[in-house]
Parts: structure tokens; C-alpha cells; sequence
């Protein structure tokens, strides 16, 4: 009986090492899996203090940046600094500035009678991504505050593409990033930021008006922008500026960033 007992006991040891080899196998498959998933950035968040935080960064300061282009954009009539004509206006007291928003001196850009100046969706995707790939840095400060939080972070080249839609502009911007944080890394390529704004539509009744008005250059019809812009919800000022210029304004009171409707400026040059 003895003699069993002694087999049992070998045969129980043998058992328990079993299942502490199980166990070590399967906290190791875990470990690495984790490692994995944090290296190939695979969304493994920390809290506010986490690895992730720089994407959360980058992202608030895309779509920031993003808006701040579309505004200053809007305003100059879809060009950021490659207007061919344009002139400076900030109001005066024979012209009050009309903007929403407190807004330095911008370049109102003219289409002329005949709307040649007139960009295409495809010039003002243009002028926003180049924008944003100007202005990014001025929000990303070189990741100063996550650098003081303890990241190491290397960052690449700033290439940017706007996809201006009916009532929404989606920014992709290649931007590679790694970052370490409390010896995890995380590498990310791109982000994406999606802006809602009637931006494309507003081109279309811009573009529908001036193309009648090149089919009759004689009968200048101001009233058809209002009555065009009002039909489809944008509200129209008129200012008649020096040199038979009119400055159009189009106000999106059903679009708002960064607190203020959405303006769209340009001017024609009548006689």
C-alpha cells in the first residue's frame, strides 16, 4: 500500500508541473500579444496619460486646423494665398465690416463680371490642404505638452488632402508619428478629420449664378444670388464697394465653426 501511495504522489507532482507549464505558456502568449498590439499602435490606451494620447492630440489639433482653414478660406472665396485678383477689405466707416467674427484684414478675392476667377471645388481642396499643411505645426508645438508628460516623440512630413463634400469637408493627412511612453512604443501614419459645413454647395449656387450671368453680360442680375442663396437657406449681403465693386457675402446660419456662422466672400467688378 505504501508502495501506491509513493506512485500516486509522483504521479500528482508531475500533474501540478503540467499545469504550471500550461500557465506559464499561456501568460507569456499574453504578454507578447499585448507587446504586439501597443507596438503596431493597435489602440491600447492608458487613460489620459496613455500611449494613445498623442493620437487624440493630433486629431483635436487636425480638425482645429481644419476649421481655422475653412474659415479663413471662406472669407477670401476659396483661396488661402494664391488668389489671382483680389483686394484687402476690414471695413471702414463708409464700409462696416460685415463678418461675424473678429477676423484681421482678409483678401477678398474677384471672380469679375464674368466669373474666370471663379475657383473649382478641386482649387479649393487644393488651397485647405495646403493650409493645414502650413498651420498644423502652429497647434502641434512640436508635442511640447506631451513631451513634458514624459513621451519621446519623432514625428515625419505633413502631407494633407481636403475632400470638399455637399455639406461636409473630410481632411486625410499623412503624418507619421512614433511615440514612446513609459517603455511602450506606437506608430501611426495617418489621421483623418471630418468637418460639417455646407462648402459644397455653397460653390454650386455660386457657380449656377455666375454661369447665367456669362450667357447675358448686358442684364447684371443681383437679385438672383439673393434669391438663389435664400432658396437653398444661406442669408445674402450686398455691399457696393468703391470701382463699381460689389463684395457678396454668404452666410450659413445652419453651419457653425468654431462658434460663428460660416461666410463665404468674393467680389465682381461691374462696368
Amino acid at each position: 500500500m505504501l508502495k501506491e501511495r509513493g506512485k500516486i504522489g509522483k504521479r500528482g507532482q508531475l500533474s501540478i508541473f503540467v499545469i504550471i507549464g500550461i500557465i506559464l505558456v499561456v501568460v507569456i502568449a499574453v504578454a507578447l500579444f499585448a507587446y504586439t498590439n501597443v507596438k503596431s499602435g493597435g489602440g491600447a490606451r492608458l487613460g489620459e496619460e496613455g500611449i494613445e494620447s498623442y493620437v487624440v492630440y493630433v486629431d483635436d489639433c487636425l480638425e482645429q486646423t481644419t476649421k481655422d482653414g475653412l474659415v479663413l478660406i471662406g472669407r477670401q472665396g476659396g483661396y488661402y494665398k494664391n488668389s489671382l485678383k483680389s483686394f484687402s477689405y476690414s471695413g471702414s466707416d463708409d464700409e462696416p465690416s460685415p463678418l461675424n467674427t473678429d477676423l484681421p484684414e482678409i483678401e477678398v478675392s474677384y471672380y469679375l463680371n464674368s466669373g474666370d476667377y471663379f475657383p473649382t471645388i478641386e482649387n479649393i481642396e487644393f488651397s485647405l490642404s495646403k493650409y493645414v499643411e502650413d498651420n498644423l505645426n502652429l497647434c502641434v508645438g512640436d508635442f511640447k505638452i506631451l513631451r513634458d508628460k514624459g513621451f519621446e516623440i519623432t514625428a515625419g512630413e505633413i502631407k494633407a488632402e481636403a475632400k470638399i463634400m455637399e455639406d461636409k469637408t473630410i481632411i486625410t493627412l499623412n503624418y507619421p508619428v512614433v511615440a514612446n511612453y513609459k517603455n511602450l512604443e506606437s506608430e501611426k501614419q495617418s489621421f483623418e478629420a471630418e468637418v460639417e459645413v455646407r462648402l459644397g454647395e455653397l460653390h454650386g449656387i455660386i457657380a449656377g449664378i455666375l454661369e447665367k450671368q456669362k450667357q447675358d453680360m448686358s442684364n447684371v442680375c443681383l437679385s438672383c444670388f439673393v434669391d438663389s442663396a435664400k432658396n437653398n437657406g444661406f442669408y445674402t449681403q450686398l455691399i457696393l464697394s468703391k470701382d463699381n465693386t460689389v463684395i457678396f457675402i454668404l452666410t450659413d446660419t445652419k453651419t457653425e465653426i468654431n462658434g460663428e456662422y460660416y461666410d463665404f466672400i468674393f467680389a465682381n467688378k461691374y462696368g
